[in-house]
């Protein structure tokens, strides 16, 4: 669909949120605003979207890999404690190393 406008004045263009789509407004004895893609709006949901087989599989998959990690730091906590306590000969070593750096290490009780 093609538009005329008589006595153009001035085009102005914007980006949007939305990838690969513009804004343009021509202003002059009259305005014509419009959106514009390259060729069709591949990157909008259309109307008939399903949400609720969306939300299914992302909610399950959420609270799967949060007891994952869950799992996952309490099989690894002893040795996140040997590498990073400061009684342990590793954590005296890597305080002793920042120290001599010059930064500044505060233990904490």
């Amino acid at each position: 669909m093609q538009q005329q406008l008589p006595n153009v004045r001035g085009i102005q263009t914007a980006p949007t949120f939305v990838e690969s789509t513009s804004m343009v407004l021509v202003y002059g004895l009259d305005l014509f605003f419009t959106r514009v893609t390259p060729s069709q709006t591949f990157d909008l949901l259309n109307d008939e979207f399903q949400y609720l087989p969306l939300v299914c599989i992302c909610f399950p998959l959420q609270i799967c890999l949060l007891k994952l990690g869950t799992l996952y730091l309490n099989r690894w906590q002893p040795l996140l404690y040997l590498l990073c306590s400061p009684s342990s000969p590793v954590g005296w070593y890597r305080e002793r190393t920042l120290h001599d750096a010059g930064v500044k290490v505060e233990r904490v009780a």
